[in-house]
């Protein structure tokens, strides 16, 4: 209604108009922009799905959308699914061997493809269907075949055309490598190859060639410092050339060009420095060995190093224990005092010379007391 110049309404039935298919919006699916439409025509006010692979074509689903008079909204993209692409891969195990195969192209999330057993690996026939979940590629099936192999024996093959088939296997002798190698090399056919293992071939250790031992705390290096040594040959070193503690023989055998020791034959000594308390004579003594002892070897000292002893002692040595036993028994000394009792009484005096233990002698009565005639007997038992 005009009224002077001034609109008036009076009335209205305006309605949000809807939006249809042909409509346009802008959104971004995993950092790429782009414009969608509706899968299905919206009314106003309403959302709906809206196309994710129109934004990216990696993607499939569909985002979120609503309507609002004729103008579309993105609501979120969280259900726009990734595709498999080239540049993603599945790692699988065929006949205990580890393969990795990638789409040849874009593979939609939910769908498989067939390609050939090639894309993984050269040398095999065949195909594998790859399937897509949310852009990991998985194997769905394969029917891979690895190829055979072309004799090298040529017109003398024993096989069917000339060919060895995939999986089969033989050995030749190391010695078609070198006169010195021992042993047989593991012959294969694999997806059209020949495999060569040689591992097992056994060579020799040239002089020069060492190897680790250890004795005790000690580790060292033991070298073939003589001739070449074929595989099986042996040679031995001082264990004490490793630790001086040690006696016997470091036992070495040449296994696959390498030196393996074997030191189970050494012993532990027992140094100079080691001790052990004996008692002789009623006191305690403090012995230990003048060199090194091996083990299961013994060492014997004379008594005297003790003081006024005669007699042995012997330490033995076991894996390094040392152990000590003695025959020391004591001298009875001129200076030493000593106590006789004859006559009811007990008189002191001293020997007028010494006298070794277990020995006997005669002396007079006066070395006790002066004014006694006669002699008496003496013996002498550990001083």
């Amino acid at each position: 209604y005009c009224d002077d110049g001034t609109l008036s309404v009076l009335s209205s039935d305006c309605k949000p108009a809807p939006c249809d298919t042909s409509l346009r919006v802008e959104a971004t699916v995993n950092g790429t922009t782009g414009s969608t439409g509706l899968v299905v025509p919206l009314n106003s006010s309403d959302s709906g799905p809206a196309f994710c692979n129109m934004v990216n074509p990696y993607f499939t689903g569909n985002l979120t959308v609503s309507c609002y008079a004729a103008v579309l909204t993105v609501e979120n993209v969280d259900s726009c699914i990734p595709s498999c692409l080239p540049s993603t891969s599945v790692s699988f195990t065929i006949e205990e061997q580890l393969f990795a195969a990638s789409p040849v192209d874009v593979l939609h999330h939910g769908d498989q493809r067939e390609q050939l057993c090639t894309t993984m690996a050269s040398g095999w026939s065949g195909s594998l269907v790859l399937s897509c979940s949310n852009g990991v590629p998985s194997l769905a099936s394969h029917s891979c075949q690895g190829d055979p192999c072309e004799d090298p024996a040529g017109n003398e093959s024993i096989y069917v055309n000339d060919t060895i088939p995939h999986g089969e296997k033989w050995t030749k002798s190391c010695s078609t490598i070198s006169s010195l190698l021992l042993g047989d090399i593991a012959m294969r056919c694999f997806a059209g190859q020949i495999v060569a293992n040689s591992s097992e071939c056994a060579g020799p250790c040239d002089p020069g060639t060492s190897g680790s031992a250890t004795v005790g705390s000690s580790t060292g290096s033991i070298e073939n410092q003589g001739e070449q040594l074929l595989h099986g040959g042996s040679l031995t070193a001082q264990c004490e050339s490793l630790d001086p503690l040690y006696d016997g023989l470091i036992n070495v055998t040449c296994e696959l060009g390498q030196l393996i020791s074997d030191t189970s034959d050494c012993r532990l000594g027992c140094a100079e420095s080691a001790t052990r308390t004996i008692v002789a004579a009623r006191e305690e003594f403090t012995v230990s060995p003048t060199s090194k002892i091996p083990s299961g070897s013994t060492e014997e000292q004379s008594c005297s190093v003790l003081g006024p002893f005669d007699g042995s002692i012997t330490m033995a040595c076991s894996e390094g224990a040392l152990t000590a036993t003695h025959t020391c028994k004591r001298r009875c000394l001129v200076t030493d005092p000593q106590t006789a009792t004859f006559h009811g009484s007990s008189h002191s005096g001293n020997l007028p010379n010494e006298l070794a233990s277990g020995g006997t002698a005669t002396i007079a009565c006066s070395n006790f007391e002066a004014q006694h005639l006669g002699d008496m007997d003496i013996s002498c038992d550990d001083g």
